[in-house]
């Protein structure tokens, strides 16, 4: 997405889409009252008052799975799963801590609905093209803001260890039902990959069966490779030296993936796009 300042540059060219758009988007001109702050908002191009709405939105999210009582009153102690906003993406990879959690860990961070639902109807409108509400049947703690483009669902490693023995994947399938299909990306583990096999997410693969893309995040002993690169370079080491450790992590990177893709197409029918990131965000 451009950015604000590249978008008002190009005003000129959007003005004479302008009423075209306002009719197929059906959207109304904000109340001026609501923005004192910038009177000639109104008088912005749809365009451009579209693209201020979707930098109020929040940063990509991570989805995770966690559980709670299913009945605070009941006399038995019965868990059921669900799934919540965690914090930030860009936080969570850059906190190795983040992937010991487990599905009774809080959230790293406190999660707001998009501030363009509460605006106005043009911001409420636009906002609810990209993002839905996910609605779990059994608790409202399930219950949360997802933008199917940005957010990424991830299962801690206890949730994938206790799919066979604990009903939680179940009650995802149960309480949300079709809502799952909209979920579009999935973070997974090398590790669990290399160390557990290809098929340790199957049983995940299952219930999310409208994925576009998995990301492979590299970490721990892909990520200690990428350091000693770096450290390498640092101290101006020998150039060929250099070159060849990082053609070492970029090969290791590719094969992991092709090997992860040829899985899913092989014993999931699943084309999917699948990418590698690391703890900065960069993607493989």
């Amino acid at each position: 997405m451009e950015g604000l300042s590249g978008s008002l540059v190009n005003i000129t060219q959007f003005d004479s889409l302008s009423k075209k758009n306002q009719e197929e988007h059906n959207l109304e001109t904000p109340d001026p009252q609501l923005i004192e702050g910038f009177p000639q908002f109104p008088q912005l191009s749809i365009e451009i008052r579209l693209i201020i709405w979707e930098h109020t939105w929040p940063e990509a999210q991570i989805i995770e799975a966690a559980i709670c009582e299913e009945d605070e009153n009941a006399e038995e102690y019965i868990n059921i799963g669900f799934l919540r906003p965690a914090g930030p993406l860009a936080l969570a990879l850059d906190n190795e801590l983040f992937w010991t959690r487990t599905v009774e860990s809080e959230p790293l961070d406190k999660f707001s609905y998009p501030m363009a639902l509460h605006i106005c109807k043009e911001s409420r409108r636009h906002t609810l093209t990209k993002y839905r509400v996910m609605e779990h049947s059994k608790t409202a703690k399930g219950r949360f803001c997802f933008n199917p483009e940005y957010d990424i669902v991830w299962f801690s490693l206890d949730f994938i260890h206790d799919i066979k023995t604990e009903s939680y994947l179940v009650d995802l399938e149960d309480c949300y039902g079709g809502q799952l299909n909209a979920v579009e990306t999935l973070l997974v583990e090398d590790f669990m990959l290399q160390y557990e096999g290809l098929d340790a997410y199957s049983d995940c693969l299952l219930a999310l069966s409208s994925l576009k893309a998995i990301f492979i995040r590299l970490g721990n002993d892909a990520e200690d490779m990428e350091m000693e690169v770096r450290s390498v370079i640092d101290e101006d080491e020998d150039e060929g030296s250099d070159q060849s450790r990082g053609d070492d992590f970029q090969e290791d990177a590719s094969e992991l993936k092709e090997e992860y893709r040829k899985f899913l197409e092989d014993e999931h029918g699943m084309r999917v796009e699948v990418l590698c990131i690391d703890h900065t965000g960069n993607v493989i």
